[in-house]
């Protein structure tokens, strides 16, 4: 998972210049249409004030959700140590999060735009189509390593050690991990292909992560 960050109002100080108590812990958070989804977070002048886990749609009053970033402090561990098992039979974070919240009020907020989430083969290829079209978009292949008659259509990265057959098309939004062998006449458009992979002749791989 990765996030950018933001800036709100909600998240700083009570007064320009006033001193910010040092956080037992941090916890980044995304502004969203329904918190019904995920952990309703309720933030007041930069401290987490309380959080509820997937709350019936429109019955809280926060726009904001736990995106299951922290940064924690050794303050945690007294915390984790005092956890029962949740309704899941598990020990959440969450749940030790909650205890800081209720104990010390040091839980501190912090905005972040967007939060890209790796869990599936199709959250991998967005993940690539937004790094490609951020511009990391840099073959580095030798030309004796491409076949004849064979396109490269950007946004597209290829790692070294790659060779790549005759007429094939290879993009757009495409990412060849190192060392793979592509055959003739193959057809590659918003896939992953990973290390070390090989790609028969005449494939077509459209949103497909290969491995």
């Amino acid at each position: 998972m990765m996030c950018s960050a933001s800036a709100d109002s909600r998240f700083a100080p009570a007064a320009p210049g006033s001193q910010v108590t040092p956080g037992s812990a941090f916890l980044c958070v995304n502004r969203v249409d329904d918190v019904s989804s995920g952990g309703a977070v309720f933030v007041q002048e930069g401290r987490v004030v309380d959080m509820i886990e997937k709350p019936p749609a429109g019955t809280v009053a926060t726009q904001f959700i736990n995106s299951g970033i922290f940064i924690l402090r050794p303050e945690v561990f007294p915390a984790i140590d005092d956890l029962t098992p949740s309704a899941r039979g598990e020990y959440e974070l969450q749940d030790a999060i909650q205890m800081l919240i209720e104990e010390e009020g040091h839980v501190r907020g912090m905005l972040v735009d967007e939060r890209l989430t790796l869990t599936s083969p199709a959250d991998l290829l967005a993940i690539n189509r937004h790094y490609l079209l951020m511009g990391n978009n840099q073959p580095q292949l030798a030309p004796h390593t491409v076949g004849c008659n064979t396109r490269l259509i950007t946004p597209l990265r290829i790692e070294g050690g790659t060779v790549i057959g005759e007429n094939c098309t290879i993009g757009p939004n495409v990412y060849v991990e190192r060392d793979c062998r592509i055959g003739d006449d193959v057809t590659i458009c918003n896939a992953v292909i990973l290390r070390e992979s090989a790609v028969p002749d005449g494939a077509v791989v459209e949103n497909q992560v290969v491995s």
